[in-house]
């Protein structure tokens, strides 16, 4: 019976230390995933940003685009007078 106290023992620390690692393993896969969505959604307010920035571009091309085809329109209304 004494034999079998150690043997079931040290069954129980390497049971132990096996979780141990496993939890580590899971752990750091948690955080790697976590610092990957992180940085998709970094990339995705940039991305995001950068739409926005580029439509306020166009936005401001057609405004101006309007304002000179309105003066060339009113050129052209003031020569034919």
């Amino acid at each position: 019976m004494q034999d079998k106290k150690p043997a079931k023992l040290q069954d129980y620390q390497l049971q132990l230390m096996s979780l141990g690692q496993q939890n580590k393993k899971r752990l750091l896969m948690h955080q790697e995933q976590q610092q990957l969505l992180i940085a998709r959604e970094a990339q995705r307010k940039e991305m995001q940003e950068q739409l926005l920035m580029a439509e306020e571009q166009q936005q401001r091309m057609r405004a101006e685009a309007i304002r000179r085809a309105r003066a060339l329109s009113m050129r052209n209304s003031a020569a034919k007078l």
